[in-house]
């Protein structure tokens, strides 16, 4: 399914724009990806659209800095899918959509936590009137 593909694309490629820190292991670490990125597709036309897409541009051209490598995600993720005619996000749409799953996941945390802390505070009343009671009926 070329949506999936795309999508996938999306999150990966994203991911790995938004973090990249430019050292040279992590040079190392993405040209590495790169070349092997590919070959993560079973389909076999996929893999060479890949192929031939990193290639046109070389990575060693945009790995100096997070927002060249930022430049270069979504460029690889633009043009596989203009090459299959899907609708492509613009590259500040593009990192949006990856912070907001981001922020998603810590929302979510804030918002349990928030929703339990009267379960736990409830809890520590209760074992802290428990506590009163034994005192009281020990000296009396």
């Amino acid at each position: 399914n070329i949506y999936f593909i795309q999508e996938m694309l999306e999150n990966v490629l994203s991911q790995l724009g938004y973090f990249y820190v430019p050292n040279n292991a992590n040079k190392k670490r993405a040209k590495d990806f790169f070349a092997s990125f590919p070959f993560f597709f079973y389909d076999m036309n996929h893999q060479n659209e890949l192929y031939s897409i990193i290639q046109a541009k070389p990575l060693t051209s945009f790995y100096d800095n997070t927002e060249t490598m930022k430049e270069y995600c979504h460029y690889i993720y633009s043009a596989f899918s203009l090459k299959h005619g899907l609708p492509t996000k613009k590259r500040n749409e593009f990192y949006l959509n990856l912070k907001r799953q981001l922020l998603h996941g810590t929302e979510h945390h804030k918002q349990w936590k928030q929703k339990n802390i009267q379960s736990y505070l409830f809890i520590c009343l209760f074992i802290l009137m428990i506590i009163l009671f034994y005192w009281f009926e020990k000296n009396v």
